[in-house]
């Protein structure tokens, strides 16, 4: 079986591309223990509190760390509108494409080796096919399935796909961009 883990970002602050409150930065950081003790390859999404989980969860200094959208990026949800990071806002409607999401996520588990760490948001979990409110901040997700697998494009194949919410601190917020 091959083993990734996905941590979703704590609580954040609000506008564009926000960062983690303190209380968000205690909750990722109290996450640590449950991740492998060596982490090799870390993805990590582009908004800032995306980046704020590598030092939290002490894996800066991972031998490997990529960097891709598909897992988290700087937008930011507020009521039904996304708000950019040029503070331009969009609904959510708009902007939103659950497909896409999940096509970027699927791909991004197909290319990382096992064990490896994502930091992400909730859409990431959203996409996987976990719904609005199994999709928590601040949270641990074990993704297992087999080896054998080499691509998500057929149903037995994501029927495959086991999603185990290992732990969460956070809440479901009102929705995900």
């Amino acid at each position: 079986m091959k083993t990734v883990w996905i941590v979703t970002h704590g609580e954040k602050n609000r506008g564009p591309d926000p960062i983690m409150t303190l209380e968000g930065l205690r909750q990722v950081n109290e996450l640590r223990s449950l991740l492998p003790s060596k982490v090799e390859f870390v993805v990590c999404g582009t908004g800032y509190r995306h980046q704020e989980m590598l030092e939290a969860l002490g894996l800066e200094n991972a031998p490997t760390i990529r960097w891709t959208p598909a897992v988290g990026g700087p937008e930011s949800l507020e009521g039904d509108t996304v708000v950019l990071p040029n503070n331009q806002g969009v609904s959510r409607e708009l902007y939103y494409v659950a497909d896409e999401r999940a096509a970027g996520i699927l791909a991004v588990l197909q290319a990382v080796p096992d064990g490896a760490v994502i930091c992400a948001g909730r859409p990431a979990i959203i996409a996987l096919g976990e719904g609005d409110r199994r999709a928590k901040s601040a949270a641990v997700y074990k993704i297992t399935w087999p080896e054998a697998v080499v691509s998500f494009e057929t149903a037995p194949a994501l029927a495959s796909l086991r999603i185990e919410q290992v732990q969460a601190l956070g809440q479901t917020e009102t929705g995900a961009v």
